[in-house]
């Protein structure tokens, strides 16, 4: 998640392995910290996996192995990064 390439619309668009970036919630383009830190289709999961709303300071998120667990958890919870969900 820390280096950006995973399988969410940024990175996909970006090896030219989908038509668009731009995430589901039409706000933004669907990168780690669009979807850990603010999409608001994943509000009520981020509260649940990271304890906020919304989180500001990604970087220092995945610098810190127990959040960083947390966010893995929580990206997994979204089932972007599934490969039958991802067409």
């Amino acid at each position: 998640m820390r280096s950006g390439k995973i399988r969410l619309g940024a990175y996909l668009k970006k090896i030219k392995a989908a038509d668009s970036a731009v995430c589901q919630c039409q706000r933004s383009n669907e990168t780690v910290s669009h979807i850990l830190g603010d999409c608001f289709q994943f509000g009520a999961q981020r509260r649940t996996y990271l304890g906020q709303p919304t989180i500001w300071n990604v970087p220092a998120l995945l610098s810190d192995s127990k959040l960083a667990r947390k966010a893995v958890a929580f990206m997994e919870s979204t089932r972007l990064l599934d490969q039958l969900s991802r067409g």
